[in-house]
């Protein structure tokens, strides 16, 4: 039962609209109804509500995104009520059923094209998982359909006509893989790992206890006599006036210039990176085999400078 709850949840945090001031749309009425009744443990009902929205709202790109929510959610309670009652074999059947016919729809509206999609491969392998669930629980297969089916209603397709014969055109299925997005936080996310490790490298360096600037000073102020030891005296201001100290004081004038330089850089990417995923999380919301794998298991990267120098790049995946 676990695994049909969590795609069932999956799929109501996949389906929230931004909040509004105004009454709460259709769509939303029926999220809100089907979450209810899955809550108060009646999942059949709930499976029935998705199922029966799904029939009513044609298949198109401005209502692909809602349909898939509502084709997951519908599987997901099937799945959860065969689950709690495996001797009814007639609601395994009819969330195979639903899995069928929204599969056809992607076809019909979009071609075959459309099977190496997101939307087609996260319920294809609902699907799948639920007729395994059947199989193990001792339900017949569900009967082949003898004779073609009805013809369906005509789908409400959105973009340009379809291509002339001789003719080739891209598919109007949205494009969730984002790449534009995807690039911005690869990117982003190079440039404020590459910013860290040179901030942590330049502050290794600067640092008095072990830096290298900082021991070049130090070994000019000894040869000049300066004295290295009393935190009082300012070694570059008293020995001004030797030439090797005040190229010594000098790089390490710069590099801590260009140390300050590096670290506000690595806020302003690392800010960036944020933006840019959290706006590519917010378009893929949908569900996705890889973008569920990703946040079912925590997947995240990183990079961080050390205070004694260096730093470290650190990734995680839970198990």
């Amino acid at each position: 039962m676990l695994r049909p709850a969590l795609c069932l949840l999956l799929a109501l945090v996949c389906s929230l609209q931004a909040p509004t001031l105004a009454q709460a749309s259709p769509a939303e009425d029926v999220d809100a109804r089907g979450k209810a009744l899955f809550n108060a443990g009646n999942p059949l009902d709930a499976a029935k509500v998705y199922a029966d929205a799904l029939s009513d709202l044609p298949e198109g790109v401005d209502t692909r995104n809602q349909r898939n929510a509502w084709a997951a959610a519908a599987i997901a309670a099937y799945a959860d009520a065969f689950a709690r009652d495996p001797t009814q074999c007639a609601t395994v059947h009819a969330g195979l059923a639903l899995a069928d016919g929204y599969l056809a729809d992607l076809i019909a509206v979009y071609g075959e094209p459309d099977k190496d999609n997101d939307y087609y491969v996260g319920i294809r392998e609902q699907r799948e998982q639920l007729d395994q669930i059947r199989a193990q629980k001792g339900c017949p297969a569900p009967k082949p359909v003898s004779a073609p089916a009805a013809p369906r209603p005509t789908l409400k397709r959105e973009g340009p006509p379809p291509a002339r014969a001789g003719t080739t055109t891209e598919q109007t299925a949205p494009r969730r893989r984002s790449p534009g997005l995807a690039a911005g936080v690869g990117v982003s996310a190079a440039l404020t790992a590459g910013m860290a490790i040179g901030t942590g490298v330049l502050y290794s360096r600067l640092r008095k206890s072990g830096g290298s600037y900082y021991g070049d000073i130090t070994e000019a102020a000894k040869a000049a006599g300066v004295p290295t030891t009393d935190p009082a005296v300012n070694m570059c201001k008293t020995g001004s006036t030797d030439g090797a100290l005040i190229d010594a004081c000098q790089q390490w004038n710069s590099s801590h210039k260009v140390f300050l330089a590096t670290a506000v850089l690595t806020g302003v990417f690392a800010a960036s990176t944020a933006v840019f995923t959290g706006l590519l999380i917010r378009q893929r919301r949908q569900p996705g085999p890889t973008a569920a794998l990703l946040r079912r298991h925590q997947a995240q990267i990183g990079a961080t400078p050390h205070l004694g120098g260096g730093a470290s790049l650190t990734a995680g995946f839970q198990f």
